[in-house]
């Protein structure tokens, strides 16, 4: 559901795409800057070492309690882009007088700037600052940490949210190029990642997706 209102989003901001134009690269350096303005206080606030927990060789979390957590997250996530479609338009039909023309260029990096940064930034902040995301929390349910720093966390959440990355850059590279080889190649393989984290956490006996495995974390029942 997330994947395909954000493809909505993605198909309404280059629905009209013909030529350049001067306001267009204007229009990206204005969303480049707010969020490089923005989001520095999560990196500033996330420093401090917390001892080492240790990791667990049979995950006892149930797949009620993981397709909790997903719901929540996803309900989260897709709140905000319910949001930020709704502001985009404003912005537009205020300002514009209707949805711009963008390059290729400029779409990609407006969608990821918009959507996929923010998003991974904050539940960077949220699984390092308190121990898990809205999801995790409702489903009793926290992250834990070898050693716990804001890389980790960003590793973990950037490896999480790549799936989601590769599929807008397979939707917009597709519409700028009648959806030739390497759209479907960038689509296929946002798919297979996506499969393959969501089958090692239903699946590994650790419940460790790639992410957790390379950032030496892992999600546990709270009190474990």
């Amino acid at each position: 559901m997330i994947n395909w209102l954000s493809n909505q989003m993605d198909l309404l901001f280059i629905e009209k795409i013909n030529k350049k134009e001067d306001w267009n690269l204007g229009i990206s350096v204005f969303f480049y800057k707010w969020f490089l303005y923005s989001y520095p206080y999560i990196i500033m606030e996330m420093r401090k070492e917390e001892p080492a927990m240790k990791m667990l060789a049979i995950n006892p979390i149930s797949v009620k309690k993981r397709m909790i957590e997903f719901l929540f997250d996803y309900l989260f996530i897709l709140t905000y882009l319910v949001f930020l479609f709704i502001g985009s338009m404003l912005i537009y039909i205020i300002f514009f007088n209707g949805v711009p023309e963008f390059t290729e260029i400029q779409s990609q990096w407006l969608v990821f700037l918009t959507s996929i940064l923010p998003i991974t930034l904050l539940f960077t902040y949220l699984d390092y600052a308190k121990n898990g995301s809205l999801g995790k929390g409702k489903a009793g349910l926290e992250l834990v940490y070898q050693k716990k720093t804001v890389q980790a966390s960003l590793i973990r959440n950037t490896i999480k949210f790549l799936p989601w990355q590769l599929g807008h850059m397979g939707t917009i590279h597709g519409f700028y190029s009648n959806f030739d080889v390497l759209s479907i190649i960038l689509s296929i393989s946002a798919t297979l990642l996506a499969v393959s984290l969501l089958a090692m956490t239903m699946f590994r006996k650790d419940k460790r997706h790639l992410g957790d495995l390379l950032a030496h974390t892992q999600v546990q029942l709270k009190g474990d």
